[in-house]
């Protein structure tokens, strides 16, 4: 399985690079989606084979995002949605006051 997983590693970082150019330019298209999407394969299939440092490193960034979104401090919706458009940044994140 992992070398399976390990060839399609740099064809899914080409997607992941062309979809992260692609929704800075079309901000709101599928390209949001893809890159999101494929960047959380990315991590998902890396995370096993890593260190044990960056394992727990991954952990607490996951608990981290977690806790930002569970207590309302980021709207997932609209970092998918306009927050691209109207920001004139390649990635936003809305946290409320």
């Amino acid at each position: 399985m992992r070398p399976y997983l390990d060839g399609l590693r740099p064809v899914l970082g080409v997607v992941f690079l062309v979809s992260c150019v692609w929704q800075t330019f079309a901000p709101g298209s599928f390209g949001t989606d893809l890159f999101v999407g494929v960047g959380a394969v990315l991590f998902a299939i890396s995370v096993p084979w890593s260190s044990a440092f960056h394992r727990a490193f991954a952990l607490v960034a996951f608990v981290a995002l977690c806790a930002v979104i569970f207590t309302g401090q980021f709207d997932f919706a609209d970092f998918l949605g306009g927050c691209l458009r109207t920001s004139g940044s390649w990635l936003c994140c809305s946290f409320s006051a």
